[in-house]
């Protein structure tokens, strides 16, 4: 980070680590994917818990075939309301998050240069 620049640098290994410039773009690569892990945790949830509704549904259908218009009704609200939660999830994990981010990866790059002797 340059001192007249006041936008911090948000990339890991940044120049100070001294290293080839490709292979800091390709660990940076792998810091930001690892970054996007939560997203990728609600959104396979969201889509099992939408899996995992359906097949409830079906099952309480076949189990009881007089009430199937109920049984509809109540697995579109289930999944309207897992939908919610996963989008309030990601909302305030959005919120949250990038005020601590430059924080997190100064402290990231503080320990590599602990374990890495730089």
């Amino acid at each position: 980070m340059k001192p007249k620049d006041k936008k911090r640098d948000l990339k890991i290994i940044d120049d100070s680590f001294d290293l080839p410039e490709v292979i800091a773009a390709m660990i940076n690569l792998v810091g930001y994917v690892t970054m996007a892990l939560p997203f990728a945790v609600i959104l396979i949830g969201l889509f099992l818990s939408m899996w995992g509704v359906d097949q409830v549904g079906d099952a309480i259908a076949v189990a009881l075939p007089d009430w199937h218009t109920v049984t509809d009704g109540v697995a579109t609200g289930v999944k309207l309301l897992v939908v919610l939660m996963a989008a309030r999830t990601i909302f305030v994990t959005l919120t949250t998050l990038p005020p601590f981010l430059p924080d997190f990866i100064e402290i990231v790059r503080r320990e590599l240069r602990k374990d890495f002797d730089f």
